[in-house]
């Protein structure tokens, strides 16, 4: 996730935040870069290529364009 926002996003700064309960576990990466562009070019394998692992780990995954630009990436999973 990190190597994708810089090289992907040209991100200059990247956080990584990992926060739980007894239910939960959620890994977040935020960064500042261009965000994911809207269209068809959002359907790239990369991140299909996530989707598809997250789901063969029974996790969550939420990719998003963050409100003031860049990257929210958030993994959560059931303990």
């Amino acid at each position: 996730m990190v190597n994708n926002a810089v090289r992907h996003g040209k991100a200059t700064a990247v956080t990584i935040t990992l926060d739980g309960d007894r239910e939960r576990m959620k890994l977040s990466v935020d960064d500042d870069g261009r965000g994911i562009p809207p269209g068809p070019e959002t359907d790239g394998m990369g991140l299909r290529n996530m989707g598809f692992r997250a789901n063969m780990i029974h996790v969550a995954l939420d990719i998003r364009t963050s409100e003031g630009g860049g990257t929210a990436v958030q993994v959560s999973l059931k303990r």
